[in-house]
């Protein structure tokens, strides 16, 4: 799923909360579950909510707050890769010389075989 996230240039936000009855109350199924939603937020340059502990939250408005407020101060940077023998994801790394900015981006992008 962060693949193909990550080659369709989608950005997941993601807010857990635990579900009801016995399943949502699995602290093993709780704990993959936050983990792996948090990985595929981050690796696609999104953001991961969640709540520690098992009570459901009161509501989501801070959480969604917050996704607008990102998604209203988002740029978008393009790049062109330079192909390479083999198709596949490569990490990249973004920077700024402007201090004190935060930045939130993709850990990997897709980069094309080179045309033989």
């Amino acid at each position: 799923m962060i693949e193909q996230s990550q080659r369709a240039g989608v950005i997941v936000y993601s807010i857990y909360t635990p579900g009801g009855g016995h399943l949502g109350h699995s602290f093993w199924r709780t704990y993959w579950g936050q983990n792996y939603l948090s990985q595929l937020s981050d690796e696609t340059g999104g953001e991961s909510y969640y709540l520690i502990g098992s009570a459901p939250p009161v509501t989501f408005a801070p959480y969604l707050e917050d996704i607008t407020r990102k998604l209203n101060h988002q740029y978008l940077v393009t790049f062109v890769p330079k192909p390479e023998k083999k198709a596949g994801m490569r990490r990249i790394k973004v920077q700024t010389e402007v201090p004190n900015a935060e930045l939130i981006s993709a850990d990997k992008v897709w980069v094309p075989a080179a045309p033989e």
